[in-house]
């Protein structure tokens, strides 16, 4: 997934022409599930994107992360009580929702991901870290040195090194610093 920052006029637009066609009778809600107001177009997204992403329908699963995203703070909302619900969700439903929480750059996120660096699916973890590597907040650092050093998959610790060399902050500097020698192994194996 994409870092780039969506410019406000293109997210509006996209919101348009996106929840255009979701405006269903019953799909929208005076807020966006956490008490904060939000758009009746960004709130019928984010239903809708969730919906998507629930599918099982890999296209439709794409297009659910996007709407997810376009849908700004509710979208990301609804992904992060998704991600946090007592209901299953599958490995590709997990993946998707972690993928459009990550595109987020609130420092609450941070809090979700460092949450799914212990699932016990690889795959997971993988996206967790990579989702770390926005370098939100200092905490973000520090679970990626833990999974570099630690973790039992390489692919995992490939993904929390790269996300943690991708980091321009202090803790980072310092945190890459501490690393055990042997984390570099990683590369060479």
């Amino acid at each position: 997934m994409s870092r780039t920052r969506v410019p406000p006029a293109l997210r509006r637009l996209a919101l348009a022409v996106l929840a255009a066609g979701s405006l269903r009778a019953g799909t929208g809600r005076a807020d966006d599930g956490a008490g904060a107001p939000a758009g009746r177009l960004e709130t019928a997204l984010a239903a809708r994107g969730l919906d998507d992403v629930r599918s099982g329908d890999p296209e439709l699963e794409r297009v659910g992360v996007r709407e997810l995203v376009f849908a700004g703070r509710t979208g990301l909302r609804r992904a992060l009580a998704a991600l946090a619900g007592p209901e299953p969700v599958t490995l590709r439903t997990r993946l998707a929702l972690v993928a459009a929480a990550s595109a987020s750059e609130d420092a609450d996120v941070d809090v979700a991901l460092e949450r799914e660096t212990r699932d016990p699916r690889f795959e997971v973890r993988a996206l967790a870290a990579h989702g770390l590597g926005l370098g939100r907040t200092p905490a973000a650092a520090a679970t990626l040195a833990r999974l570099a050093s630690s973790d039992t998959m390489p692919g995992v610790r490939a993904a929390a090194l790269r996300a943690l060399f991708a980091i321009d902050a202090p803790d980072a500097f310092a945190a890459r610093a501490a690393l055990p020698e042997t984390t570099t192994a990683v590369f060479v194996r």
